[in-house]
Formats: C-alpha cells, structure tokens, sequence
C-alpha cells in the first residue's frame, strides 16, 4: 500500500475540522514598550563601496582614474568578445561568402566589401588585446588595496604601506588608461562592422522556402450499391 492515499485522506481529515478559535496572546494584544523589543534601524554604510574615499585629493584622483579605467578595459573587452561570438556563431564569413559569388554586380560587390571589412576589425581588435601581461585583473586588486588604505588612515600599518600602493596604484593607470582608450575604439570599429554586415544579410539573404502544402489523400471509394455481402466462413454463428 503506498502512502498517497494515506496522505490524501489525513488531508481530507484535516480540512473537514473548523479551525479552533486563535486566543490572543498578552504579546500580541499589549504593545511594546518604548525601546524594548523594537528593531533596530538598519545603519547605513559609512563606506558604500563605488564611492571614493577621503583623502587627499591627489589620492582620490588616483583612485578614481584607477577605477575608471580598469573598468572600462573590461567592458570593452567583453563587447569584443560578444561580437566575436556573434560572427562566428552567425557564420557571418560564410554567409557574405556566398553572396558575394564569382559575378560582379552591386550584391556580390557589396558582400565583399563588408566582408573584408569585418574580418580586418575582428581581426585588429584580437591582435589589441595581449594574449599574455595584460594587468587588467591585477590592477583590480590594486584598486582594492588602495582603497583600503585611504579609508584607514590612522592604522599604522595601512599608512605605512600606502606609499607603496600608491606607487602600484599609478603604474596601473599609466597601463590602463590608454589600453582604454584603445579597445575602446576597437570595440566600436568591430560592432559597427557587425551592426552593417547583418543589415546587409537581412536584405539580401532571401527566405528560405516554405513548405509546400500537402495534398489530401483522396477518400476510399463506397461500396457497390446492391453488392452482395461475403458469405460467412464456416464455423460463424449467424
């Protein structure tokens, strides 16, 4: 026997009874005294990360051109890498390929152009971005620990390694502030590449054919007005 016909049956129990009358309890009915039991305010962040420090200004400038700049490399980077995924996964190459024929006219003229032109920005923009001793992610740490000691100041052993931060902190910008700048106008380059070729291919690429509709089966003929029935087999009962 499995237990759902036990459980539906409890569950059925359960409901037929009228729920016994909710006695109020002393908590309930008398309020709280002032100032005991009551929750407390929620503090606000005395330091909400995204903001800058206090410090001197030359410090908080440095933080923030750190901050800025490191994530704007990330994000150019990652629209790189999306419009990457979209030609290949678009088969964008192949689609320009074969519109582009073996004919002069303004179609396959056209193809060819936006193709070359695709394949240079694609190709300018994975060669801007090295492969190896890029410090991108390093200097996001960086930016954490200066950040850290700027919002400590009176901690002996955060002022003593400031210096050293602060060092490690404008070596990144002077990194990451012009490779910025540089995927930046990558980045633009290959999405405007990408934003004509698919303009292009959704103009010029005709639809697929639709399926053609299938032709009823024709009925079976009836039978035969006055046609004697087969006779029974031996053995069939009448």
């Amino acid at each position: 026997m499995t237990l759902l016909p036990i459980l539906l049956a409890l569950g059925l129990a359960a409901s037929a009874v009228a729920p016994a009358p909710a006695v109020a309890s002393a908590s309930a009915v008398a309020p709280a005294p002032a100032g005991r039991g009551a929750a407390a305010p929620e503090e606000a962040d005395p330091n909400p990360w995204g903001q800058p420090p206090t410090g001197a200004a030359e410090d908080v400038a440095l933080w923030t051109t750190l901050r800025d700049s490191q994530n704007q490399a990330v994000l150019q980077m990652s629209r790189i890498a999306q419009a990457s995924y979209r030609i290949r996964y678009g088969r964008y190459y192949e689609r320009l390929d074969q519109l582009s024929g073996t004919t002069p006219g303004p179609v396959p003229d056209q193809a060819r152009r936006l193709r070359s032109r695709l394949e240079v920005a694609a190709r300018q923009a994975d060669e801007g971005i090295p492969k190896t001793g890029l410090r991108v992610r390093v200097c996001k740490y960086t930016l954490l620990h200066l950040d850290q000691r700027l919002r400590l100041p009176d901690e002996p052993s955060m002022k003593v390694e400031l210096p050293r931060v602060r060092a490690e902190a404008r070596s990144c910008t002077g990194e990451l502030v012009p490779f910025a700048a540089k995927v930046l106008a990558l980045a633009d380059a290959l999405d405007a590449a990408v934003a004509d070729a698919e303009t292009f291919l959704d103009r010029e690429e005709p639809a697929p054919p639709t399926a053609p509709t299938p032709t009823p089966a024709p009925s079976a003929a009836p039978p035969a007005t006055g046609a004697s029935s087969p006779a029974p087999s031996a053995g069939t009962r009448p």
